[in-house]
């Protein structure tokens, strides 16, 4: 039976760093991985913010358009 410390891998590096080795690799990809769920969810805010915004513009076009075509009716005061 082998034991532990005379495992290694192909390039021939003991089994604790190895097992660092591995243990690092997982953090990077979750860290990884953090980053690109961030990303895709300030992507996806930002899709959508500048939508609304959009649809501020063409509101507020449209609003002053109505306006200047049919002005409010003068109010007479007493």
């Amino acid at each position: 039976m082998l034991r532990r410390d005379k495992l290694s891998n192909a390039f021939g590096v003991p089994y604790p760093v190895t097992t660092g080795m591995n243990k690092l690799g997982w953090r990077q990809w979750l860290v990884v991985l953090a980053f690109v769920l961030v990303v895709q969810a300030i992507a996806e805010i930002l899709g959508n913010l500048a939508w609304e915004i959009a649809g501020l513009i063409v509101t507020v076009i449209l609003g002053w358009t109505l306006v200047r075509i049919y002005p409010p009716a003068a109010t007479e005061e007493r």
